[in-house]
């Protein structure tokens, strides 16, 4: 079993880049996790580095929206750019324990319901029905809110346990080591022997042509 080092874990999640079939093992999975966490820090520091000229002149807060403003673009359009293999990557390690993919659908789903009410929250008769205390309103928040965060810890203790030794359902075991081919050569004396051999069956036919 080989150690997957910090960009092979990175290079196979790209490679990948849409693949949901398959098994991905714990350092596949949080080595890129890693990866996207130093990113979205990079930009962060970024912004504010890019941020510093406008926070020391006088009218600098229309250069520091523009500048925030970027930075927000690039970081959004960077996560939706690693949503699709950050779920491919997760339900193949899903797939490492046995775990079917659907897992992800399923949280993917209770996510934008969540999504949905606390935006919806911001328009005017949802946001006083939710003030007034709509029973039916908080009730689904509350619940879909719990079961989001109950689903999301279960994923993370799935995504830490080791996978089956072994190939299962979902394919070969990605700690297994690749199948070798072990090719003999023949010994120098044979084929010395052999190459003899050979010449003398070459002479003996030259020799009765003759």
């Amino acid at each position: 079993m080989q150690n997957m080092t910090f960009g092979q874990a990175v290079k196979t999640v790209f490679r990948k880049y849409a693949v949901f079939k398959g098994r991905a093992r714990r350092a596949e999975y949080w080595w890129f996790t890693l990866f996207n966490i130093i990113v979205e820090i990079g930009l962060i520091f970024l912004m504010g580095l890019c941020s510093i000229p406008f926070l020391f002149k006088g009218g600098g807060s229309v250069g520091l929206s523009i500048v925030q403003n970027i930075f927000s673009v690039a970081s959004s359009a960077w996560s939706l750019a690693l949503l699709l293999p950050t779920w491919a990557v997760l339900t193949r390690r899903l797939h490492d324990i046995g775990r079917s993919g659907w897992w992800v659908v399923l949280y993917a789903l209770i996510s934008l319901v969540v999504c949905a009410i606390v935006l919806c929250a911001g328009l005017t008769d949802f946001s006083d029905k939710l003030n007034e205390g709509h029973p039916g309103l908080l009730i689904t928040l509350g619940v879909a809110t719990l079961v989001l965060l109950a689903m999301g810890l279960v994923i993370l203790i799935w995504t830490i346990i080791p996978g089956h030794k072994g190939d299962n359902k979902y394919g070969p075991d990605p700690k297994a080591e690749p199948e070798t081919v072990d090719i003999t050569f023949p010994a120098a004396d044979s084929v010395a022997e052999t190459t003899a051999a050979v010449a003398d069956v070459a002479d003996s036919t030259t020799a009765d042509n003759q």
